[in-house]
């Protein structure tokens, strides 16, 4: 491909990106390099680590926010998002690892991404199903080929009810490629960790943007609830898995 056609290309896809909201302030420490984001407690060492993959075309910036609430609110967490080519995970499903490779002091790791990325972080555990035991899902579901249905770990599926994109149809046709299901009542209702499941927790008012901080998305749905309101769910629910997990 001619050098020109491929900044061009680069050029598109970055136009098309959705970007994150100006730095704020966090309550944790956020180390940022051209490859990750990695947020964790300045007061304790991490036990768990949670690899985390953005949404397609969405800068990995927009997740800083809840991910930093998630750790205010489990210091024993570190997050660690990775930025992808062209925001597009796809294009490097497995770039994660080598990042989790550089905190031997974690040993214990969860995957989870928004959108694509949920997808491509459950194609990273559907190849490496050893290295993770549980997998979070945020308005995602798994590609046909990286069926899950057998994967002896765990799943937190949250979509939201106004997402236009990865609709609650949607999330309901691939339940099959997931451990056996549990309709959550509540974001804190989950089963404890003795059979693989997957808790299935609708987001009332939410929607597919609602998941990170970026503003309106083409094709989503409007939200009934604030992006605040919809991470405080999210951080929530996440928080209570991991303490299913790991107790």
């Amino acid at each position: 491909m001619h050098k020109w056609t491929v900044l061009a290309t680069v050029w598109l896809f970055a136009g098309c990106s959705y970007l994150g909201e100006p730095d704020g302030t966090y309550q944790n420490r956020v180390d940022e390099t051209a490859d990750y984001i990695y947020i964790h407690s300045p007061a304790a060492e991490a036990s768990t680590g949670f690899l985390f993959y953005p949404g397609g075309l969405v800068d990995a910036g927009v997740y800083k926010t809840w991910c930093d609430g998630l750790v205010t609110v489990r210091p024993d967490v570190s997050v660690l998002i990775v930025k992808m080519p062209l925001n597009l995970a796809v294009f490097s499903p497995e770039k994660g690892i080598k990042y989790m490779e550089r905190q031997p002091q974690i040993h214990r790791w969860l995957a989870g991404g928004h959108s694509l990325g949920g997808t491509m972080a459950a194609r990273l555990v559907h190849q490496r199903p050893g290295a993770f035991r549980g997998l979070v899902l945020l308005g995602s579901y798994p590609a046909a080929s990286d069926d899950l249905s057998e994967w002896p770990g765990f799943v937190l599926s949250l979509s939201a009810q106004y997402d236009g994109l990865s609709t609650p149809e949607k999330i309901e046709d691939n339940q099959k490629l997931l451990p056996p299901p549990y309709a959550m009542l509540t974001p804190t209702d989950q089963p404890p960790a003795s059979m693989p499941y997957t808790g299935y927790y609708r987001i009332p008012g939410g929607n597919h943007a609602g998941f990170g901080s970026y503003g309106p998305q083409k094709g989503d749905g409007q939200a009934g609830i604030s992006p605040e309101a919809q991470h405080q769910v999210m951080i929530t629910a996440i928080d209570k898995f991991i303490q299913i997990l790991w107790p």
